[in-house]
């Protein structure tokens, strides 16, 4: 893709159009590169895929893609096309081709036979094939009749659950008590600290969710979710230290950024509480997430922006990834990513997830007015930044219904892991540190 935008000198329309002709020119097979390469040689001198070479320079000199398709005989027959200037072979798969336009001359009798032929042995195969279909329709109509009580069972118990965690009050227990206890005095030393040095960041993901729906944490989970602007989080790394530092926390609190591409661009920062743990384990855990700017340039609505974005990523990782430009160059591709995407260093109309972070169908936009000015709202009897329309923000992320209990959850298995592995008291172990951590949020300066 980003060949086709270069090619194209960044008008996306037309690049877009490039990258879909070379799409289908692959996938049916018209042009043949050996073919190509051994009728014109000094292609292979030019630094340039013979397809790239002929799509934008060998249709003008008159070069054959292959044996599937004749440039001149097309030409011919639809003078509107080359009156149009445009490639041939681009026209046919994007437009002549449903327009029930030939690629070749009539083909002759001994060719036809011998396609009657080929007919006749796909008849054959397709009758087979049906026989064989219908008796797997069969087998799922079956199996469906014979899961259709399962699945009123599961929708049952989903029922049951959306009632006991929305309409009934539930308290955490045991070692899932003292992670949330410990993470929330590690949240409270983390909003001193931007507090201290104006840095704005806000409750993101199931740690916005559970205090909207269930009035604390959702009830099975074990970390803290955030998200800051880009500029912030390029300076939290250095701040965060110097404050750890300062607080005697080195032995007790790591910072690790979890790199992309390479390990060269940080997807995002995990605030570790370790304490006295000697293993890879954590008794608690800050997620931080970067969000950046978004411009859009076309004014398109919210939803259509969305899905424009989810095509774009998918197109130019795909190509990026063809030429290992996240290998050979990461820096560079995040910022010809960033720029294909609209995302912009200054505010703009809305907010996003750095590029890094970009999935195609998961796509997350919010209005700036969404987000900003962020409001503090109640967490576990404490109060913490939050986007300014929070229901807005939490639709964006989970869907109209957010506040229903959804049908599958996904659980991190940091507690199961730590209870399994340590040999110690772990409760009298979380006391211990939320005693060291209580102390120093106490006496923060």
């Amino acid at each position: 893709m980003l060949f086709y935008i270069l090619k194209e000198k960044g008008n996306l329309k037309k690049a877009y159009k490039m990258y879909k002709a070379s799409r289908k020119i692959k996938q049916q097979d018209l042009f043949n590169p050996d073919f190509y390469l051994k009728k014109y040689p000094n292609v292979k001198e030019g630094r340039i895929s013979p397809l790239h070479h002929y799509l934008y320079h060998g249709y003008k000199e008159g070069k054959q893609p292959g044996k599937l398709f004749d440039n001149n005989y097309y030409l011919k027959q639809n003078p509107d096309v080359e009156q149009s200037g445009e490639n041939p072979l681009v026209h046919y798969v994007l437009y002549g081709k449903k327009e029930g336009r030939h690629p070749l001359k009539t083909a002759n009798d001994k060719d036809v036979k011998k396609l009657e032929k080929k007919i006749e042995k796909y008849h054959k195969e397709l009758k087979n094939s049906k026989k064989e279909l219908n008796r797997a329709k069969r087998q799922i109509e079956h199996l469906q009749k014979k899961s259709s009580n399962n699945f009123s069972i599961l929708e049952a118990y989903n029922k049951l659950f959306n009632d006991l965690y929305i309409f009934h009050e539930t308290t955490p227990k045991g070692t899932l008590k003292d992670i949330q206890e410990l993470c929330i005095e590690l949240l409270l030393f983390f909003d001193m600290i931007c507090e201290k040095y104006d840095i704005k960041y806000w409750l993101d993901y199931g740690t916005l969710l559970g205090p909207v729906r269930h009035g604390g944490f959702l009830p099975w989970d074990d970390d803290i979710d955030l998200g800051m602007l880009k500029n912030d989080f390029e300076r939290f790394v250095e701040v965060m230290t110097k404050e750890i530092k300062a607080n005697n926390l080195e032995d007790r609190i790591i910072i690790r950024e979890k790199k992309k591409y390479d390990e060269t661009v940080t997807g995002f920062i995990q605030v570790i509480y370790k304490g006295s743990l000697k293993n890879d384990h954590m008794l608690a855990c800050l997620d931080i997430l970067p969000y950046e700017h978004l411009e859009n340039r076309e004014n398109l609505p919210k939803e259509e922006l969305k899905n424009k974005i989810s095509d774009l990523i998918e197109v130019t990782k795909e190509e990026f990834l063809e030429k290992e430009l996240f290998k050979k160059s990461p820096i560079e591709a995040n910022e010809k990513l960033n720029e294909i995407v609209g995302i912009v260093p200054h505010e703009s109309d809305y907010i996003i997830p750095s590029a890094v972070n970009l999935r195609p169908n998961r796509i997350r936009i919010y209005k700036h007015e969404e987000m900003f000015p962020l409001q503090r709202i109640q967490f576990e009897n404490h109060k913490f930044l939050a986007a300014n329309k929070e229901k807005e923000y939490l639709k964006m992320t989970y869907g109209e219904e957010f506040m229903k209990m959804p049908k599958k959850i996904k659980i991190h298995g940091r507690m199961p892991a730590l209870i399994n592995t340590y040999e110690g008291d772990l409760h009298k172990l979380f006391v211990e540190e939320l005693e060291i951590m209580s102390k120093t949020n106490e006496n923060f300066e």
